[in-house]
């Protein structure tokens, strides 16, 4: 049985590896295993690989659908993609399976990572590349989207709560924020 469940892991993953290098036109710049965020024999297989795009990189978690629904994976937009912009993606995708908690737009959480973070907290929307908007795949009979990953401060998460998502996003489209995150340049609104 068990050998069964894995086959039926592995065909999802390269079903979803062959998509992702369909619509990001190639193999990822680097993965980031789920061994790297954890214990090599953690039950919670979420990878994070990094694909280039014209003037950043996407983050895209692999794995993360497995076991919701909706089904999602998570994707954000940075400058470089390093370490711990996939840590932090790995984290809220992380977080979710381990709690059991399923994402769909507009969800937004606190992360246990990092600590002492200006972003301890995401909100999650449609991605803004309408190509990863528009993108469907079929993962064990379901759709599956991405959903877009935006860091926010404790300021902008408290917003959100007591006013809702369309007046954070009226906010940050006022000021111009821009959708790749970049931790050392990204402003906090206040």
């Amino acid at each position: 049985m068990l050998a069964s469940i894995v086959r039926e892991h592995d065909l999802q993953t390269t079903v979803r590896l062959a998509s992702y290098a369909d619509l990001f036109g190639g193999e990822p710049l680097l993965t980031f295993p789920y061994s790297d965020f954890g214990s090599p024999d953690d039950d919670i297989r979420v990878e994070v690989l990094v694909y280039p795009l014209l003037d950043c990189v996407a983050l895209v978690t692999n794995g993360f659908s497995a076991g919701g629904r909706p089904r999602r994976e998570l994707i954000q937009y940075c400058k470089h993609g390093r370490r711990a912009d996939a840590h932090r993606l790995h984290a809220a995708a992380y977080d979710c399976v381990e709690v059991g908690r399923w994402l769909d737009f507009g969800s937004a959480i606190s992360l246990p990572y990092p600590s002492g973070s200006a972003w301890p907290h995401t909100v999650f929307l449609p991605p803004p590349v309408q190509a990863h908007s528009d993108f469907e795949i079929t993962v064990d009979g379901d759709p599956m989207k991405f959903l877009w990953h935006v860091p926010l401060s404790s300021s902008e998460f408290d917003y959100q709560y007591d006013h809702g998502i369309p007046a954070l996003l009226r906010g940050m489209s006022s000021v111009g924020l821009p959708w790749v995150f970049d931790e050392a340049t990204r402003p906090v609104l206040r």
